[in-house]
């Protein structure tokens, strides 16, 4: 039984008047005590006291989802100020406020700029000149750490012109390291607060549409160029903690979540943090391992549906009462899914019957729990239903292959994806591969320091893929994916052409007249190939022509190839990065609603300040 902390509190004695004095009001309006319980009940720590979680079947009581509300579960701004620089003369910093100017002077002066040292070019050019060249951009730079982001994990960077100055474009500059803090792009206070969580740097993507628009383009275009993306440029500085926020705080009901957490999490060689850690009666922080791979929502529902009694003959129990209350209409499977996993290895004697029920809904419920704890026969069955394109939990199934254990199997059923006829399926695949850096299914070659060009042998249509999230990337699906010759393309104002020659259709050339150079640069390609195309235009050479190079930035490549698939020079369809990332969901009502969550920490109950929610140590 859960005692409230106003149940553990030693009584005071009372002594002499205030006994008769009591017993007086005891009396009268027939009470135990002198005081009437607040409202709300509050812990002695101030913290308020609320029932267990409603609406959850008796079934899953005593689980810390029944028992606590998870915070912390929010991405979390940081910013600063940065610097862009090698724009094409499209940057100027006329009309920065003199707080920022003055805080990035110090901070070029900081970082070498102007200062005679061993590196002779930084101290021939002087922050002042810097600032006043056409080709640098003051930015504002904005990154969101995740929930539970561990140390090093990359971020997405947005950068932006600041307002009022007269940079027009953004795109092919690069940002300098830029260091993020809690409102740190504030104009009034540029350095913001003294702690930095992250910081970042790299090349910025622009809408590649746009980023090889003409001048006479629109206005809303124009002003699109003022913005763009880092990708993957930035890194987290401090593991990034959720947070369960018990409903009844008291310590020993924190332990007990503490050490439970930490049996179905122990610590590994690969990584020695505790991954549970009791802050007081009220508040357990949790660090998401690392095998999940930056999947804080599959960790965290786990860890919700584990239950506190950790025995196996539980478990065992359990595991059969769930099978049970999975085939009543209305369960919650996402639910029982996630505890059927929390609960183990014992689970796996009874969740095989119900792989092959009627309902998708139960199929896919058990499926999942029994792949994730490595039984061969779900793996199995989520493949085929990954491989069904009439499944309605075909995209699930993917990416719950990305989910398990990364072993030569798993790898292999992914490899098999690869050939689908659904684009979404294929590209769900290779995103898995990539992120596990599986080498021997993608081939992979850094183009120019720019991006990652990957080449995906596959059976099916050909594909060409480029991403707007995480590291820059084209991939490039099929043997042979070929432009459509003859071909006469042209692009920044006709400075980019890209033909075939009238009498031999197979030799194409490209060829690009820079603004600030004089000199044409041509490569002609060996032949009409996307892949060499992508290659060439990323600057990628062959050492006996360097004086060939292009050195198209990634957004540059990208938005050729998107106006090329436009005008169907290539028989590759195109398809960019846009969808949000696959849910790995039932569908919502077959979850149990997350009503009643705290209220809002009044001004007597302790609050989370931003280092506590950014997993940060006090410097």
């Amino acid at each position: 039984m859960i005692h409230t902390p106003h149940e553990d509190r030693p009584r005071r004695r009372r002594t002499g008047a205030g006994v008769a004095v009591c017993a007086a009001m005891g009396l009268l309006l027939g009470l135990a005590g002198c005081e009437s319980d607040p409202k709300p009940k509050r812990a002695a720590s101030g913290y308020v006291v609320m029932d267990p979680r409603a609406n959850v079947p008796v079934y899953l009581h005593d689980t810390i989802f029944h028992l606590a509300d998870v915070l912390n579960k929010d991405p979390y701004p940081v910013s600063g100020y940065g610097l862009v620089v090698g724009l094409p003369g499209t940057g100027g910093n006329i009309g920065v406020p003199a707080t920022v100017r003055e805080y990035m002077l110090d901070e070029m002066f900081r970082h070498g700029v102007g200062v005679v040292s061993g590196d002779e070019r930084n101290a021939r050019v002087k922050p002042e000149m810097m600032l006043e060249d056409l080709g640098s951009s003051l930015v504002t730079v904005i990154g969101y750490i995740p929930p539970g982001a561990r140390k090093g994990q990359p971020i997405d960077l947005r950068v932006e012109a600041l307002p009022d100055t007269t940079t027009t474009s953004l795109a092919r500059g690069r940002l300098w390291r830029t260091n993020l803090r809690i409102n740190g792009a504030n104009p009034m206070n540029p350095r913001g607060n003294v702690n930095i969580y992250a910081f970042g740097q790299g090349n910025v993507f622009v809408n590649p549409a746009h980023a090889i628009a003409t001048t006479q383009a629109s206005g809303t275009v124009r002003a699109s160029l003022r913005s763009g993306t880092v990708l993957g440029g930035g890194a987290v500085l401090e593991d990034r903690t959720l947070m369960l926020r018990l409903r009844q705080p008291q310590l020993s009901l924190a332990r007990a979540m503490q050490e439970r957490v930490r049996l179905a999490f122990p610590k590994t060689d690969d990584d020695p943090a505790l991954k549970a850690q009791a802050r007081d009666e009220g508040i357990v922080d949790l660090i998401v391992p690392l095998s999940f791979n930056g999947d804080w929502e599959h960790y965290i529902e786990v860890v919700n549906h584990l239950f506190l009694d950790a025995t196996t003959g539980f478990a065992s129990a359990k595991a059969q009462q769930l099978v049970v209350a999975a085939e009543r209409p209305d369960a919650p499977l996402m639910n029982i899914s996630y505890a059927w996993e929390g609960l183990g290895k014992p689970a796996l004697d009874y969740i095989p019957k119900l792989y092959a029920h009627r309902s998708p809904d139960v199929s896919f419920a058990a499926v999942r729990a029994g792949a994730c704890l490595g039984d061969y026969a779900a793996q199995e069955a989520v493949l085929a239903i990954a491989k069904n394109a009439k499944h309605p939990f075909q995209l699930n199934a993917v990416r719950l292959l990305g989910a398990l254990a990364f072993t030569p199997r798993t790898q292999t059923m992914l490899a098999q994806l690869l050939d689908s006829d659904n684009t979404l399926v294929r590209i769900e695949a290779y995103r898995i591969l990539t992120a596990r850096q599986d080498q021997t299914r993608v081939q992979s070659q850094v183009v120019a320091n720019s991006f990652i060009l990957d080449l995906v042998p596959s059976s099916g249509p050909p594909l060409v893929y480029a991403s707007r999230l995480g590291t820059p990337r084209i991939a490039i699906f099929g043997r042979s994916t070929a432009l459509n010759v003859p071909i006469m393309f042209s692009a920044f104002n006709s400075r980019l052409t890209i033909s075939s020659d009238e009498g031999n259709h197979s030799r194409v050339t490209v060829a690009y007249s820079g603004t600030n150079t004089r000199k044409l640069a041509v490569a002609e390609l060996k032949s009409p190939d996307v892949r060499e195309l992508v290659f060439r235009l990323g600057g990628g050479v062959a050492a006996e022509d360097e004086e060939a190079a292009l050195r198209f930035s990634y957004a540059d490549v990208v938005g050729v190839l998107q106006a090329m698939s436009d005008r169907r020079d290539m028989s590759a369809a195109f398809v960019m990065q846009d969808l949000p990332r696959v849910r790995d969901t039932i569908n919502d009502a077959k979850v149990i609603p997350d009503k009643g969550t705290p209220p809002a920490a009044t001004a007597d109950e302790p609050r989370v300040n931003a280092a506590a929610e950014l997993g940060a140590r006090p410097r």
